[in-house]
């Protein structure tokens, strides 16, 4: 009977040093450096008690015809989102207008006009929302920034005056709105994240990156900064050459830093064929030469949803050409991967369902995607 006692006494005492060690580990990913929490992952994810370990994503619905209702055809989709009544709501960049659905996929009203006047749209670049019924509309070619209601009733304009550097922004829900800005110089390129009051008057620069520029030559892959804001009006940043997000809370302080290692990838000698003979088509002259860097950026693009949760678009692709995306909890910490079609942007993240863009599919046909995220437990 004592052996026994002895014995049971020992696996309990091997599995609390074995739980340990697993909590320790997941502890040990995420320090405090400098006032900053840092969450450092390794190239796998790793397994937190209670959460999913995959993700499958199924098609429920789609807006998208060649020929039919206009009120379900596209000529350009520039942009999706949704509101707090699951309404979906489409940008079309090249007919200038935005298209309104219910949850279900039923058209409900189209508006936007055309123009260059009060209330009028010339080149809508970007469409977010702001408190989940607002939409924000950045006109890069009248040089403004409006807000609409989704009845279509403009709510506010503004004029961005000499601000013609800026091609995103994003809205918080403090009134703040962030902005990717470019300026050319002869022999640079610099790009800013630039922090914006809600009537453009005060600014701040959040993060910059100087890109040297050679006239006589040119690069498929140059690096860039890439931007969101996520549910909670964090703004989230990144150097798309490496992998690092960082996190700055809504008054620009860098509060969190998230690593992770990744597999470069360089380009083949297919990708580079390829895209000789794009640019050769696109009439891009001889004598400018084409240069291609060691290899893909880190990433290309980062989202967040409603729970915490953050999304990274990287450069790696399966055998069946689909883009990988990686998956990072509330914490920072790496979680699990998931492959997605490349030529489907992913654009809202909402209530587990995922809302996409595809400019055009294989028969040429630009629509709108949703589908249902089921999560995987072990």
């Amino acid at each position: 009977m004592k052996k026994l006692q002895i014995l049971a006494v020992c696996v309990i005492v091997v599995l609390a040093v074995s739980c340990g060690k697993k909590d320790s580990a997941l502890d040990d990913m995420i320090q405090v450096e400098d006032g900053v929490t840092v969450v450092r992952n390794s190239m796998e994810p790793v397994k937190v008690p209670g959460g999913p370990t995959g993700l499958v994503l199924e098609k429920n619905l789609r807006i998208g015809i060649a020929e039919g209702d206009e009120n379900y055809m596209f000529a350009e989709v520039r942009a999706v989102q949704v509101d707090d009544e699951d309404k979906i709501i489409v940008l079309d960049s090249k007919l200038i207008n935005i298209k309104v659905y219910d949850k279900e996929g039923n058209h409900i009203r189209t508006f936007l006009k055309n123009g260059q006047g009060p209330e009028e749209v010339g080149w809508p670049a970007r469409m977010y929302m702001r408190e989940s019924n607002i939409i924000v509309i950045l006109d890069s070619r009248n040089r403004k920034y409006l807000e609409f209601s989704t009845e279509g009733e403009c709510l506010k304009e503004i004029s961005l005056g000499d601000k013609s550097n800026i091609y995103r922004s994003w809205p918080d829900s403090l009134g703040n709105i962030y902005c990717e800005t470019m300026d050319l110089a002869p022999d640079s390129q610099v790009l800013k994240i630039i922090k914006y009051d809600s009537k453009f008057t005060e600014e701040e620069e959040l993060a910059s990156l100087e890109i040297k520029r050679n006239m006589t030559e040119i690069s498929p892959d140059n690096p860039r900064l890439i931007c969101s804001v996520r549910a909670d009006d964090q703004v989230m940043w990144a150097n798309s050459t490496y992998y690092c997000l960082h996190i700055l809370d809504p008054t620009g302080k860098l509060v969190k830093k998230i690593y992770k290692e990744h597999k470069p990838v360089p380009y083949t000698s297919e990708e580079r064929e390829e895209i000789e003979k794009q640019y050769k088509e696109m009439g891009f002259p001889s004598t400018l030469k084409l240069v291609f860097p060691k290899e893909h950026p880190a990433m290309t693009y980062l989202i967040s949803d409603d729970r915490g949760r953050t999304y990274v678009c990287t450069t790696e692709n399966n055998e069946d050409g689909q883009v990988k995306w990686d998956v990072f909890d509330e914490e920072g910490r790496y979680i699990l991967s998931f492959y997605h079609q490349e030529e489907e942007y992913i654009f809202v993240i909402k209530d587990d369902q995922v809302y996409t863009i595809c400019p055009e599919d294989e028969e040429g046909i630009p629509h709108v995607t949703r589908y249902t995220m089921n999560w995987q437990y072990e």
